[in-house]
């Protein structure tokens, strides 16, 4: 059910709420006793409560009171406050990854099932994809039970950020987020985005592999007359590449004079490197083999040029390598870019209704009273002497 909050912008200048000390210290000392004057015997004399004494410690009370809460309505001016009427009462919004259950133990998901059946409204969301509406992500409660994953495969590279801000677009900005996933930088592949939406991070922290990457390629060179000198390069960059390096690599040579017999061979390679002038093949060229041309390997008499060969064979397997197998930390994960000051009073705009006004309105009105508090006791007191 959605109700009206009271939300505040600048947290920050609720510091300002020491301020209210210092009536206090000021009411506290100035509350002297009075100088005792030694006097005849006055026994006899019958003693009377002063109505202007009582006048004078109600009229003080009544002063500290209105100050006080002239300081705390400033405060609150400052601290920005106003109604949100999207603040939902219900419960939070739960997002789990796919890795955090692939890596998650039995006892670690049974927590997670107990704290959704705990909750009166328990609403659990899988992200796994972008462009999903938020009711196609919606999971039952026992379905973290029941997932079963491989937990030695690696998952599909995901965006939790860009994920969360597709999410969010569906919820009040004061919807709160409780958020489970892992620190595997493969759910993480792409730019991070501000969020307005509070956000419970809860991260499982994975082991750092030490294993090397398994590199392997199937290759076809397909060269003609005019290359043989680029060609010789090449067999030698190869022949040092597998000679040093733990890579698999399967190579097919293939004339260009014969390419036709052979569509069907370099068709089934991962890459292909061509090293003839004539234009590839419209065959081959479907997007789904790397196609390296002679331009790509000029730098071919150079004395790095195996490695130059390397990263063009393996730089797409070394980058999922290591997007699979590095870690990140807390910080790199939580720390997100902080909303700007126009962006923050429009997602206030969005939420509810700003109270600065009224609280000027009263600041004001509290300060008129104040004076007129203060001045009456002078007033009357002269009233009394005119009389």
């Amino acid at each position: 059910m959605d109700k009206l909050a009271l939300t505040l912008e600048s947290g920050t200048y609720l510091s300002g709420l020491l301020t209210l000390t210092i009536p206090i210290a000021i009411h506290l000392l100035s509350k002297h006793k009075g100088k005792i004057v030694p006097f005849a015997h006055i026994a006899l004399i019958t003693v009377k409560n002063s109505p202007q004494l009582n006048q004078a410690r109600l009229t003080q009370w009544l002063l500290l009171i209105i100050r006080l809460l002239m300081l705390l309505v400033a405060c609150g001016i400052l601290a920005q406050l106003f109604w949100n009427k999207n603040a939902n009462t219900s419960a939070d919004i739960v997002l789990v990854s796919n890795d955090w259950l692939t890596q998650s133990s039995d006892a670690e998901k049974q927590q997670l099932f107990e704290s959704l059946n705990a909750n009166q409204s328990p609403r659990l969301f899988l992200i796994d994809g972008l462009n999903q509406p938020l009711s196609q992500r919606k999971l039952e409660s026992k379905a973290v039970l029941a997932f079963q994953g491989d937990t030695s495969s690696t998952t599909t590279p995901l965006n939790i950020w860009a994920n969360l801000a597709e999410i969010t677009k569906a919820l009040p900005k004061s919807q709160k987020i409780q958020l489970y996933t892992t620190n595997r930088l493969n759910q993480f592949t792409g730019q991070k985005v501000t969020l307005a939406n509070p956000i419970d991070w809860h991260i499982k922290f994975l082991p750092s592999t030490s294993s090397e990457p398994k590199l392997a390629a199937s290759l076809a060179i397909i060269s003609d007359a005019n290359h043989q000198q680029q060609l010789a390069y090449i067999r030698g960059a190869l022949n040092a590449l597998t000679a040093t390096l733990p890579v698999d690599i399967k190579v097919e040579y293939i004339d260009f004079s014969a390419l036709a017999n052979d569509l069907d061979l370099a068709a089934q390679q991962s890459h292909i490197i061509y090293l003839v002038d004539t234009p590839l093949p419209t065959e081959l060229d479907n997007g789904a083999i790397t196609i390296i041309n002679s331009n790509q390997l000029q730098d071919y008499t150079q004395v790095d040029f195996p490695l130059i060969l390397a990263t063009q064979l393996f730089a797409s397997q070394t980058k999922q390598w290591f997007s699979d197998n590095a870690r990140l930390s807390n910080y790199q994960i939580t720390e997100l870019p902080t909303i700007d000051l126009l962006e923050r009073q429009q997602t206030s705009v969005e939420n509810g209704q700003p109270l600065h006004i009224w609280l000027i309105l009263i600041l004001v009105i509290l300060f008129v009273v104040e004076r007129l508090v203060s001045e009456w006791p002078s007033k009357h007191t002269a009233q009394v002497e005119g009389n």
